[in-house]
């Protein structure tokens, strides 16, 4: 996903039959890796990300992520990638703003128990995240 070297396969990045599995690949992968590996840039990686992530649902679940375990690791005091929470943040308020209405008609994932969808799954989290010292989001 990002370029660098080891390339490797694993199950829980290509669940069958369906799309990419990006929380697996960051959360399990990319995150892990990046931080063992601060020799290779992840963090200007990761942001380039952003923008192509923002545009649809699945890629809003993925940024959320994100947030989620940069802020979570952070208020563990443990090592983090140093993104800059509040303009994902940011990005993600203006994405969500944007595709309301799809992520309100969307049960996908945390969604499917939620009366107002992703929507509703997104406002959840992000109380959450602020708990942690995070910004919200929604």
């Amino acid at each position: 996903m990002l370029g660098e070297l080891p390339y490797f396969y694993n199950e829980h990045y290509c669940l069958t039959p369906g799309e990419t599995n990006l929380n697996a690949i960051f959360s399990f992968g990319i995150y892990p890796y990046a931080l063992l590996h601060s020799e290779v840039d992840f963090k200007a990686k990761i942001e380039a990300l952003i923008p192509a992530c923002s545009e649809t649902v699945e890629g809003l679940v993925t940024l959320v992520n994100i947030l989620f375990i940069e802020a979570s690791t952070r208020h563990q005091g443990n090592k983090t990638l140093d993104l800059d929470l509040q303009q994902l943040a940011q990005v993600l308020r203006q994405q969500i703003a944007k595709h309301e209405n799809t992520l309100r008609s969307s049960f996908i994932l945390g969604g499917r128990h939620n009366p107002e969808g992703m929507l509703g799954n997104f406002k959840r989290i992000s109380k959450i995240i602020a708990t942690l010292g995070g910004p919200e989001f929604v």
